[in-house]
């Protein structure tokens, strides 16, 4: 999905590169709903979104290489990029001093694919001077339509650019974190942890 004005510097150099537009004839349709309330002592809050996002990517691109072959390109790009979600969080007491919180979201991305994720976290109060938490979530990140398709420029160590169309096969990117907090009359204390996975860059 690449490409490439300059893979190898030694061999090709970019002479010219005209990116004549970013975006043109942008068009986006979203739509969203939220809902809270409260059922049996819980707390509940849900929400469902749609996105649609189709624009039209132009660049020329010009080269010459060391064995004297030289060209032009003109690429036309018409990315459209749709995506689906919702979720629903709990959360309630469970004693006096205990609160919890419980949710979960999934999704659709038409580029990226299916994704989910969700939290579970729990805070207990031990006393009027000290109190603590602790939360389990999956984090998802999926990657943009200028990450999947909108043409890009870098500049090599020598000098010379290369050229991209961006990625189309990124996947969400997954983080799963736990957390630990203390808190004090004016001072909180964190702990925290997160692996990534699929890490877009």
């Amino acid at each position: 999905a690449a490409a490439e004005a300059s893979r190898n510097p030694q061999e090709a150099r970019v002479l010219e590169l005209d990116r004549l537009s970013g975006r043109i004839r942008e068009s986006a349709l979203r739509g969203g709903a939220r809902w809270a309330g409260r059922l049996l002592g819980v707390g509940i809050r849900a929400f469902g979104a749609a996105s649609r996002s189709a624009f039209e990517n132009d660049y020329r691109w010009a080269y010459a290489s060391t064995g004297g072959a030289a060209g032009t390109a003109l690429v036309h790009d018409a990315p459209s990029v749709s995506r689906v979600e919702g979720g629903v969080t709990l959360g309630g007491r469970a004693s006096p001093d205990v609160t919890w919180r419980l949710g979960a979201f999934a999704g659709r991305h038409s580029a990226a694919g299916a994704y989910g994720g969700g939290e579970i976290a729990l805070a207990k109060r031990w006393s009027d001077l000290f109190s603590q938490d602790v939360m389990l979530a999956r984090r998802i990140r999926v990657p943009s339509v200028e990450e999947l398709r909108q043409p890009a420029l870098s500049r090599t160590f020598d000098g010379s650019l290369f050229a991209t169309t961006g990625n189309p096969d990124l996947e969400p990117e997954t983080a799963d974190e736990i957390s630990l907090g203390f808190r004090f009359p004016g001072v909180s204390l964190s702990m925290f942890g997160r692996e990534e996975k699929s890490r877009i860059m």
